[in-house]
């Protein structure tokens, strides 16, 4: 409920208190609405909710039809290949993304309108493989990639064309476009992953458009796939008769298939275990037709001796005789370093980098020097792999062509204190040095006529400058990733200056540079955290106003536990939450006074951190502090905060934090009787597979004890641990699933127990209760195989799911139905848009009530839902309330990829109220935000929105809408306004909105559209009851900004949400002309009024005052360290 509702709130928990006294007194076992008593409120300190993982919370709420009350903005991230600019032939272009699952196009308007041409429907789209015409008929498609397929949408309306039917593959690994069969149309090439979590057993398909979308054609079906074979498949003109075949990565082959039927034409000679994870570049490097093959084969599973670290390149020799097979011959190969998977392509790695008319090979690596890692970069002839130059302790990044080649290369920990970026250039094979950029590091795009064929599709940023040459691009290490252009000129060797600098482009406070890249018309286009597209020229100055794209998905999904909102009361009365934004930073919100209008406050933010963990909970319910992770350039480390952000300590990981932190509990020693508490830490090297276990005192964060690396297999992902007191000692253990259930010693890291079988790899476990026993057992979920519970020998099976759905969605335990059967909610990949609720106990175990979650509403099998044209979205974890809608009925919530937040009854399944929020919908948590005893629910948005939904005493005015100041109250919605000129520093807007029936008054109030600042004075004007108008005198605008007028409908216990108006922009009025004043009859004039004399100051004092009061509206983030933001 919304904090104005205190005193209504207030007065509902008194009488909770009472009655819970009165049932004590009485003698009851059970406690109002036939519980145990409930803590006053929920909290959600750490991913899953708790230390058992049971994705369950306690605590009270009255959501019966919620809406969203509050939102903040984490930000927005736009990928590279999750964007392009169509240019379009009257000189018009349109900005295309991804955002939400759909596809997004907006007009790139030079006069500033933020104009949506059209929104595909949400497809689970993640990205943007091609824009091409595939069916011939003269209008360009763009080919989109989804979780299970490929999506065509026509790019002039959004219309989606086709997709690949339901079902057909799992996950999808890639596509590749491009006229295979010689019919002068571009072919579609979708390949499954292999490995991946969904095995379809399609390999992949070939499909032809050229009958058009209604009668597309399958034209045949890829061989059998490798793990990773997506990697090697790409597209080249292997015998150079100008028509394209496919590369496939067999097992320990590589093979060359033919465009129009899937022959095989060549195959190369065994080339070693895992080949088909290579990464093909086509090339011509020699003087023969056609492409050669140049693959790096770069894998930390494969031993140090093997091929985890090597280049190759293959090359296609036709058949010698009659009857004879044509070959992919092996031209060389070389180890890459000696780290197995450190090996990697630079960006545009094939260059002419000493001019003399044949291209060079540039790869990254690393060695091993005094037990650390140093990184390399190699440059080989292309031709025959032999070795030209190499520099210690720098990363290969890419090549630049023009006007000079240059290898561009960022320094690692060892190379001395030229940090930053480094520019070379080779000669008489060595690599001389031309300048170096500390604190910077070049910008990547994809080379998007490589997409479409090969996985090594990556170039460095550069653009043209207003002189005609090339202007290189690079983005400082420090927060914000400010931007400056740089001249590629020839220079000289060791120039102290560097290039020269061209421009600027800094981020708005609080933002940082996430991505850009070039677009068709010139200039570059760079996305900010923020949610804004800017558009530079080459000197990085805008060429007009930017728009707002993209979106942010916090999913704490599958081994995403970092991402998942926690909440907890640390001090402040109320629950705070704690979350990472779309920069990577993580925030502090307190969300006591939020609304739509005024987002919550952040008090202070850690850059380069996420992955929260409220610890150290006292008597009163409130955190002591928090534990969480932050990346840095040589590795992770662990910190513990206090709840203002202070550091406590820190941890430096020799390598990166694998799953979340565990918080375990110690019992006393004989030297410690006091409290005692650990963090549990999984981590890993990046040169092996182990999985490394550590615990760090709590109160120091020195190191308690290391266990011994467990190496079973080649897979480590591990998705989460549990704790419990296994061996009766008083201290919690940890007990994980890798290859097979393992419990290590809270007190000094021994192996326990063991037990499963190896083949199970990866779960999460949850602790339960089923049978009644001393020992709890487990519910293992979040992994490949099918859902089960075991007992407490960690080895017989309790109940085995017989539907094999791919349960990686975290389950979460119902149990606390009137009928004491404790349950389990789970989802799964193999069947989207199901949430299953299975009694795990008593006569009904294992009889799962399946749901399908589609549209808003429940329905009983996929193909009835299918019939009403709903979307299967799939389904994020979900997570159970024990008393959300306040009738002592526990709640299962999830998020689903429709786009919106289900909730049910955990006991029979009945679907309680679905809440449409307009995107992907991620992390779910419950908490209450406001300090009204009453539960509010948490969610995520693939809009990049952080929501918090509550129960509306009563509803929101259908519409508000922006009136000029002159309006007559009377005025209606369609007088809405978009632009207000000032006409004076002070200026006024009026607002009119629909009536709500049963308000007893209204407020409202003039806000800055993207910080939520309340700018009108008073803050809210209180309105009666008969009012529908309101006016806003004395406004302080900033000229460029936008503002919305909010309005609430008020009730007797509270406030409806914000409505919102769809906003206008303050532009400044023309200034006038200064007054002509003409000289006397006679005299020189000189005692009358100088004509202009006065107006250049007043404009200048205008201009600074205005520059003084810039920023007011907008939200102010810090950076670096903890910062605090008031």
């Amino acid at each position: 409920m919304h904090r104005s509702a205190r005193p209504a709130r207030a007065r509902s928990r008194a009488l909770i208190l009472l009655l819970a006294c009165a049932c004590l007194l009485l003698g009851s076992e059970q406690a109002w609405r036939g519980a145990s008593v409930a803590p006053a409120h929920a909290d959600w300190p750490l991913p899953r909710a708790d230390v058992q993982r049971s994705g369950r919370a306690k605590g009270y709420g009255d959501l019966r039809a919620p809406v969203p009350y509050w939102r903040y903005f984490l930000g927005a991230r736009l990928e590279p290949r999750q964007v392009r600019v169509l240019g379009h032939a009257d000189g018009s272009e349109t900005l295309l993304y991804v955002a939400g699952g759909a596809l997004v196009a907006k007009r790139l308007d030079p006069a500033g309108a933020d104009a949506l041409r059209w929104e595909s429907a949400g497809l689970g789209i993640d990205g943007i493989a091609a824009v091409a015409d595939l069916d011939g008929r003269g209008e360009v498609e763009i080919v989109a990639r989804a979780r299970d397929g490929a999506v065509i949408v026509r790019a002039g309306d959004g219309a989606v064309l086709w997709r690949q039917p339901e079902g057909e593959m799992g996950t999808l690994g890639d596509l590749r476009i491009g006229d295979v069969d010689g019919d002068g149309l571009p072919e579609l090439l979708a390949q499954e992953c292999g490995c991946c979590r969904i095995n379809s057993g399609n390999s992949g398909f070939v499909y032809g458009f050229g009958r058009g979308y209604e009668a597309a054609e399958r034209r045949w079906t890829l061989p059998a796939i490798a793990c990773g074979g997506t990697l090697a498949m790409a597209l080249a003109d292997v015998d150079g008769d100008g028509r394209a075949e496919l590369v496939h990565g067999q097992d320990r082959r590589i093979a060359v298939l033919d465009g129009a039927s899937g022959a095989v034409r060549a195959l190369s000679q065994d080339l070693g275990e895992q080949v088909a994870r290579s990464r093909c570049l086509p090339a011509d490097i020699d003087a023969r037709p056609g492409d050669e093959l140049v693959c790096l084969q770069s894998n930390a599973a494969l031993p140090a001796d093997g091929n985890g670290h090597r280049v190759f390149a293959l090359g296609f020799r036709p058949a010698e005789g009659p009857g004879e097979p044509a070959t992919l011959a092996l031209l060389w190969q070389r180890a890459v370093g000696e780290v197995p998977g450190q090996a990697r392509f630079a960006a545009a790695p094939l260059a002419d980098l000493d001019g003399d008319g044949t291209r060079e090979l540039v790869l990254g690596g690393a060695v091993v020097q005094s037990s650390e890692i140093v990184p390399h970069s190699y440059v080989l002839d292309a031709a025959t792999g032999a070795l030209r130059a190499q520099l210690a302790g720098e990363h290969a990044v890419g090549t630049t062509a023009a006007p000079a080649p240059l290898l561009l290369t960022e320094a690692g920990a060892e190379a001395g204190d030229g940090d930053g970026l480094g520019a070379w250039r080779l000669d008489r094979g060595a690599l001389r040095p031309q300048w170096r950029l500390p604190g910077r590091r070049a910008l990547l795009e994809p080379a998007w006529e490589l997409v479409a064929r090969s996985s090594v599709a990556a170039r460095v940023l550069t653009i043209a400058d207003a002189a005609g040459g090339r202007a290189l691009l690079t983005s400082s290490l420090e927060p914000g990733g400010e931007l400056l252009a740089h001249a590629l000129a020839a220079g000289s060797d060791d120039d102290a200056d560097g290039p020269a600098q061209l421009g600027r482009f800094a981020p708005a406070p609080g933002s940082a540079v996430l991505s850009a890249w070039s677009a068709d018309g010139g200039g570059i286009l760079v996305a900010t955290s923020d949610g804004r597209v800017h558009r530079l020229d080459g000197a990085l100055a805008s060429r007009g106003p930017s728009v707002r794209a993209g979106g942010y998905l916090p999913r704490g999904d599958w081994r995403n536990l970092h991402l998942t909102p926690v909440l907890g009361d640390v001090g402040a009365g109320v629950d705070e939450i704690f979350i990472s934004d779309s920069r990577g930073a993580l925030l502090r919100l307190d969300a006591s006074d939020a609304s739509l209008a005024v987002p919550p406050r952040l008090r202070w933010q850690l850059a380069d951190s996420d992955g929260p963990v409220l610890l150290g909970q006292t008597p009163d319910g409130a955190y002591r502090e928090l534990a969480c992770r932050q990346r840095r350039d040589e590795g992770e480390r662990v910190l513990v905060l206090s709840p203002e952000g202070v550091e406590r300590w820190r941890v430096d990981l020799p390598g990166a934090l694998l799953s979340d932190l565990v918080p375990l509990a110690l019992a006393p020693t004989a030297t410690d009787a006091g409290e005692r508490s650990a963090l549990l830490v999984q981590w890993g090297r990046a040169d092996d597979v182990a999985l490394r276990h550590r615990a760090l005192d709590l109160g120091s964060g020195a190191l308690l004890w290391e266990a011994e690396p467990q190496s079973p297999g080649t897979a480590r992902f591990p998705p989460g641990g549990a704790v419990l007191d296994w061996d009766g000692d008083g201290s919690g253990d940890f007990v994980h699933q890798y290859y097979g259930t393992q419990v290590l010693s809270g007190t000094d890291g021994a192996l326990l127990a063991t037990g499963t079988e190896p083949g199970l790899v990866h779960f999460m476990p949850t602790v339960a209760e089923l049978d009644g026993d001393p020992r709890p057992e487990l519910l293992l979920h979040g992994g490949y195989a099918p859902v089960r519970a075991i007992d407490d020998d960690l080895r017989t099976p309790l109940w085995v799911s017989p539907e094999d759905q791919r349960p990686y969605p975290y389950g979460a335990l119902v149990d606390t139905c009137a009928d004491g059967v404790p349950r389990l909610a789970h989802a799964g990949l193999l069947a989207p848009a199901t949430l299953s609720i299975t009694p795990l106990a008593g006569a009904a175990t294992g009889a799962s009530d399946a749901a399908v979650l589609a549209a808003g509403k429940r329905f009983d099998s996929p193909a009835q839902a299918q019939a009403a044209g709903a979307f299967l979205g799939q389904l994020g974890s979900p997570v159970v309330h024990a008393d959300l809608f306040g009738d002592g009925t526990p709640a299962v919530v999830v998020g689903s990829e429709d786009g919106h937040v289900y909730a049910l009854d955990g006991c029979t399944g009945a679907l309680a109220f679905a809440v449409p929020l307009g995107a992907a919908v991620g992390s779910i948590a419950f908490g209450d935000t406001d300090g009204d005893g009453v539960d509010e629910l948490v969610a995520a948005a693939g809009d990049g929105y952080l929501y918090g939904l509550a129960q509306p005493p009563i509803a929101a005015p259908a519409w508000v809408a922006d009136l000029a100041p002159e309006s007559e109250p009377a005025a209606s919605e369609l007088a809405d306004i978009d632009q207000l000129t000032q006409r004076a520093a002070r200026d006024a807007v009026a607002a009119s909105w629909a009536p709500v029936a049963g308000a007893r008054g209204y407020r409202a109030a003039v806000v800055h559209a993207d910080s939520g600042q309340v700018v009108s004075q008073p803050a809210w004007q209180e309105l009666a009851a008969d009012a529908g108008y309101a006016r806003f005198p004395g406004l302080s605008l900033d000229a460029g900004e936008r503002y919305r007028v909010a309005v609430r409908a008020l009730a007797e216990s509270g406030p409806s949400p914000d409505a919102l108006s769809d906003g206008f922009l303050a532009t400044a009025a023309p200034a006038p002309s200064p007054p002509v004043i003409e000289p006397p009859a006679s005299g020189c004039g000189c005692r009358g009024a100088r004509p202009g004399a006065a107006w250049p100051l007043g404009l200048l004092l205008l201009a600074v005052c205005l520059s003084l009061r810039r920023g007011r509206h907008r939200r102010g983030r810090g950076r670096g360290r903890a910062q605090s933001a008031g």
